[in-house]
């Protein structure tokens, strides 16, 4: 004779917790006649999946964040609009930007019901790369103004020439994922993502319009008063008289 047992566990349950719950069980059947089955059931969902390999890609995700900052670093860097000058700061503060729109979208979907799935980590990454190039585009927009015009005449051009680029490409995007997304309606993890990378690459694209354009001000600012990039609280070193 066979007897068959079963137990459930919940997600997030250590495995010491598995070892408890079959101990017990064979503890309880301890000299009962014929063999003993243990089937055991493991209750969780996507979403709590999702969260759980989140959590465990922490270190894989900041590490991609930090990479993409350092090579947005070496090549704006120096694409000042007045030559001799950096602005490490200034790009240092924009590049996650992309990223905080991605989490944004999330809560924004999951607010209205969309339910988040494994898909949808591919979402910050998309949107980092989406923001990264719109950065590059209106900082090469700013630096093609020149340098003889002033700040009030530099900024408003800059956004003008390039965030014609950047609402042109970043609506293309928005709208191919939001397409994407009505015509996978039969496959809803397909859908979710759309969705939400539909909603991340449109406020990243938002968030470039608004943000970087009073960042690149106050950067040409800082140049103008000659303070430093990394310390602007204080004045840059003037060179030692002839």
């Amino acid at each position: 004779r066979t007897s068959v047992v079963s137990f459930q566990l919940q997600s997030g349950e250590a495995s010491q917790s598995l070892e408890l719950k079959v101990q017990g069980v064979i503890e309880e059947r301890r000299g009962s006649e014929g063999k003993l089955r243990l089937t055991g059931y493991l209750h969780t969902s996507v979403g709590t999946e999702c969260a759980n390999l989140a959590v465990s890609a922490l270190g894989l995700i900041g590490l991609t964040i930090l990479l993409m900052i350092g090579y947005v670093v070496v090549w704006l860097a120096t694409q000042t609009r007045k030559p001799n000058n950096t602005q490490v700061l200034m790009v240092v503060t924009v590049a996650p930007l992309p990223c905080v729109a991605s989490f944004a979208g999330c809560g924004l979907c999951g607010y209205v019901g969309i339910k988040i799935n494994i898909l949808c980590l591919l979402a910050p990454f998309l949107a980092l790369a989406t923001g990264i190039d719109a950065l590059f585009v209106i900082v090469g927009a700013l630096k093609h103004v020149g340098a003889e015009a002033e700040i009030e005449d530099a900024i408003p051009k800059a956004v003008a020439h390039g965030g014609s680029a950047i609402v042109l490409t970043g609506g293309t995007s928005v709208l191919a994922f939001a397409l994407a997304a009505i015509t996978s309606l039969n496959f809803p993890g397909y859908c979710a993502f759309n969705l939400l990378l539909s909603v991340s690459i449109f406020l990243t694209n938002l968030g470039m319009l608004l943000v970087v354009p009073g960042l690149l001000t106050l950067n040409e600012r800082r140049i103008n008063a000659g303070r430093e990039d990394l310390r602007p609280w204080r004045l840059r070193s003037q060179p030692p008289p002839a």
